[in-house]
């Protein structure tokens, strides 16, 4: 088992909200939805240039999304099979629902980037409806696990125990991916947050590697924002 510093446990003890795996990523993932289809929808995909970017960044978003489920079905469906089996059965379905979506979005996204002329255009405000239909549902999935799933675990769990498996899982994260996830965690965080996510990193991965995470959170953030955070961690 890993040593926890007291400190840090205590400090998440006494945090004005609920210990919770997917409060900050779920944000990302939010803002990343939001964005997408906001650029889908304003895009004039008769545009060669413009479907391109809408379709990469329609697999962009998928991509991230079984990211993310891959990360919840190695560390916390375990949790949840172990201690709320049948909120873990609610969970699993909702995958398995979402994967098809996903599937539907990328043939949708494929098809745009097929088209051109007036069938692009009608091909991109289809794939508009559906990014815009798949989020309204995703984003109840997203609460299913914010509240009832990280409740079940509180219950369950010492904050110590919720602590330790969420280290394991971002140590798990390859740091090409864990840049895709800070470029949308990072704009959607409040200050709190990305001091608490940049000074973790800083504290605990190798030099060259927080560079590679500091760089990613600089380029997401607005100059004033960031210099903010960095004024926090003591970069500038």
């Amino acid at each position: 088992m890993t040593t926890i510093d007291q400190s840090i446990l205590d400090g998440l003890e006494l945090a004005p909200v609920p210990y919770d795996f997917f409060r900050e990523v779920h944000k990302g993932l939010r803002l990343a939805l939001f964005d997408v289809i906001t650029f889908a929808g304003a895009a004039s995909c008769e545009d060669a240039e413009t479907r391109t970017e809408v379709v990469a960044r329609v697999h962009a978003i998928v991509a991230l999304l079984h990211s993310h489920h891959g990360h919840e079905d190695e560390f916390i469906k375990p949790l949840l099979d172990a201690h709320a089996p049948d909120l873990g059965a609610v969970v699993d379905a909702g995958h398995v629902e979402i994967d098809r979506d996903l599937a539907q979005l990328e043939l949708a996204a494929d098809r745009l980037a097929g088209t051109q002329g007036g069938d692009a255009v009608s091909s991109g405000l289809d794939l508009y409806r559906m990014l815009a239909l798949f989020t309204a549902k995703y984003l109840g999935h997203m609460e299913v696990e914010e509240g009832a799933v990280m409740g079940a675990l509180r219950d369950a769990m010492s904050i110590g125990e919720l602590f330790e498996v969420d280290m394991a899982l971002r140590a798990e994260v390859a740091p090409p991916t864990m840049c895709a996830f800070i470029s949308v965690m990072v704009p959607a965080m409040n200050l709190e947050e990305r001091t608490n996510m940049l000074g973790g990193m800083q504290a605990g991965a190798p030099a060259e590697i927080f560079e590679v995470f500091r760089a990613a959170a600089e380029a997401a953030l607005s100059p004033s924002d960031y210099q903010t955070v960095a004024a926090r961690l003591g970069l500038v």
